[in-house]
């Protein structure tokens, strides 16, 4: 029997993007970083890239941030073309607090070439 014929549900990254829980990143900005493919991040690394209030008072913007977290992403991409790609980052929210954070980098498999970063525990 064909397990395509079994299929009961299914759930793409175009429904993650729907949901909210994937955040499409401008194409603009990862074309220029050099994404070839789309690149959408989940709703976790979207609230690790956010800035506290502590870190917008110093400085710390979006923006930066996830210009931050594409190039490390594009650089270990790079170095270690795998399926699954580790790597980390920093991010400063105030004096007293700096996080390090291991994301992953995944190719998308449900809605097309496109490429995800996430957190280890939401893969």
């Amino acid at each position: 029997m064909n397990d395509e014929n079994n299929l009961i549900s299914s759930y793409t990254a175009d429904d993650a993007v729907n949901d909210g829980r994937l955040i499409k990143i401008e194409e603009t900005l990862t074309r220029k970083i050099g994404f070839q493919y789309p690149v959408k991040i989940t709703d976790g690394v979207y609230q690790l890239i956010n800035p506290s209030p502590s870190a917008i008072i110093h400085g710390q913007t979006y923006e930066a941030r996830l210009s931050d977290v594409l190039n490390v992403a594009l650089a270990a991409i790079r170095l270690k073309p795998e399926r699954i790609v580790e790597f980390q980052v920093f991010f400063w929210n105030s004096p007293e607090e700096q996080l390090q954070k291991i994301l992953w980098s995944a190719p998308d498999e449900t809605s097309g070439a496109a490429i995800h970063i996430l957190l280890p525990e939401e893969y």
